[in-house]
């Protein structure tokens, strides 16, 4: 009775360091092939300053561990090479997508950067919004500007209706920058704004703030895929009554 005791207890001892021992030698292999696991991350051959164009000479593809990948980080230098640096990136760093921007490209997150290469943004004010396009009006829209100003003849008033710019990018309604724009209110409706951030020329720019000293200004909304500068004359008040 005794022996048979013995043999159960070393049969169960057995059983339990056959499954310690397998349970440990697993761990041991998922530990190896989570370690195994590599991915290629474009990171930094050199020091990158902030605001310099990344080039392919300044990248590297590096296999990294999966665990040590940081969130954002990039696989194919293509996405990468073209952007600027939006703060220094030291050499070995991974590239990040929020450490890059394309100026002009539409996300970028601050204005500056926003504004693409030989232009400039001027910020104007927009005369009844709500009568005109009743606060719709989004960043990354396409605009025509119209100046509404008095001159004289003689002593006599001459009501003006002027196209200043066409086909102008909005860079910012108000300080959103973002495409999605102002949310609704509580009521669903747009939410009011007052001004809108051009990206013109810089003689546009020139020009809008001369008409914005004269006369209040109005953005006309057109499709984006409409290019076509119309370059109309101004109107007087008398034509459009006449017509």
């Amino acid at each position: 009775m005794k022996l048979n005791k013995v043999k159960l207890l070393a049969l169960l001892a057995a059983i339990l360091f056959g499954t310690l021992l397998f349970l440990f030698l697993n761990s041991l292999k998922e530990t190896s092939e989570k370690e195994s696991q590599m991915v290629s991350v474009v990171t930094a051959a050199v020091n990158i300053p902030s605001n310099t164009e990344i080039t392919a000479q300044m990248l590297t593809v590096k296999p990294l561990p999966a665990e040590v990948v940081q969130p954002g980080a990039l696989t194919d230098p293509s996405q990468v090479t073209g952007r600027f640096a939006t703060s220094n990136i030291v050499a070995g760093e991974q590239i990040l997508v929020a450490k890059m921007v394309m100026p002009g490209g539409g996300d970028a997150a601050v204005l500056s950067y926003a504004i693409a290469p030989g232009m400039r943004a001027i910020t104007i004010p927009i005369a009844d919004a709500p009568a005109g396009l009743a606060w719709l009006i989004k960043p990354q829209d396409v605009v025509d500007i119209i100046a509404q100003f008095e001159t004289l003849e003689g002593e006599k008033p001459i009501s003006n209706t002027t196209l200043i710019v066409e086909n102008i990018t909005v860079l910012a309604v108000d300080s959103i920058l973002a495409r999605e724009g102002k949310p609704n209110g509580e009521d669903g409706m747009p939410l009011p704004y007052s001004n809108i951030t051009l990206q013109v020329t810089p003689k546009q720019a020139m020009e809008l703030s001369m008409a914005a000293a004269k006369g209040p200004l109005r953005a006309i909304l057109r499709s984006p895929l409409d290019k076509k500068l119309n370059q109309l004359p101004s109107l007087t008040f008398d034509q459009v009554r006449t017509k």
